[in-house]
């Protein structure tokens, strides 16, 4: 198998492809560093295409594939399996214009292979759900980590640690086990009402205190071990007090993102390293502005980087 990217009318190099029985966790089998690769088959079958080093943006028509010199096949829509080397992150759009459904995922540390782009897909891949990312990618940007990421969806490489996370076991407005409450305001689950991101149910706040209120998870994590956590958050246009993140159980800062105001769900993402914790209190919630207002929070994930 050979790999080839002609872009900007520029030639490069062919390489040689490494077994597929290389798995992840092995190191990165492919150099140089801060690359990624496509093939155009699942389980990485048949040709393929080296893009990078990171940081660069390419729109897929504008790469040739299946031949050496002079081509006039691209490979917008064709990618079918990847791998991105490790301190990357792969960003995938589904438009040329960078308009559409878009997704970042991450190499890791040590480089990561994703077999199958049809396994990755649904709202956790920033798609519509029963949607998949194989032969529908038009545009990627490669960034360096601790570059500026686009603001797209994290695609989960590892089980979400997070129980419940849709709030969809439970069967009252009464906020249950393994979720419970903060503070001393109105808060509860929103069962089947029409609120939530995805399928049927949120949790919520509501007061017109000045308290602290949230929605909390304590959830065991592995010490020195980087964690992603994510979850869709959507409020009243009236406070800016609002903080989504993880209390370490090792008595060290809280890992969180700030929000406020804003139109529908939005994606609050943090990314942190357990450091000596062996676990977390996964948290949405708000310092009430003194009139009513609201917090509706679903779909919270918290897995392995």
């Amino acid at each position: 198998m050979r790999f080839h990217l002609i872009a900007a009318a520029v030639v490069a190099a062919l390489v040689s492809a490494v077994s597929p029985a290389l798995a992840d966790g092995q190191g990165d089998p492919w150099s140089p560093v801060h690359r990624v690769f496509f093939w155009e088959s699942p389980q990485r079958q048949n040709d393929g295409v080296e893009l990078g080093p990171a940081s660069a943006s390419y729109v897929l028509r504008n790469v040739t594939r299946d031949c050496a010199i002079f081509c006039w096949n691209d490979w917008d829509n064709v990618p079918a399996s990847a791998h991105v080397q490790a301190q990357t992150v792969l960003t995938v759009w589904d438009r040329a214009d960078r308009n559409g459904p878009c997704a970042n995922l991450d190499g890791g540390a040590v480089g990561r292979t994703f077999d199958d782009l049809a396994r990755i897909g649904g709202l956790e891949a920033g798609l519509p759900i029963g949607e998949h990312w194989s032969k529908r990618i038009s545009s990627v940007q490669l960034t360096r980590h601790g570059g500026v990421m686009p603001d797209c969806v994290w695609v989960r490489t590892g089980p979400n640690l997070v129980a419940d996370a849709g709030f969809e076991q439970q069967r009252s407005r009464t906020i249950s086990a393994p979720w419970r409450g903060e503070g001393p305001d109105f808060k509860g689950v929103d069962v089947g009402l029409g609120f939530s991101f995805s399928n049927g149910n949120n949790a919520f706040v509501r007061t017109a205190s000045r308290n602290w209120n949230a929605v909390s998870q304590f959830v065991p994590v592995m010490p020195n071990t980087t964690y992603r956590l994510h979850g869709w958050v959507r409020t009243s246009g009236n406070y800016t007090g609002g903080f989504f993140g993880v209390r370490p159980n090792n008595g060290t800062r809280f890992q969180e993102t700030g929000f406020g105001a804003g139109a529908g769900y939005r994606l609050m993402t943090v990314t942190f390293n357990s450091g000596t914790a062996t676990g977390v209190t996964v948290f949405s919630g708000y310092w009430a502005p003194g009139v009513d207002s609201w917090m509706q929070v679903d779909d919270v994930t918290l897995a392995v980087l």
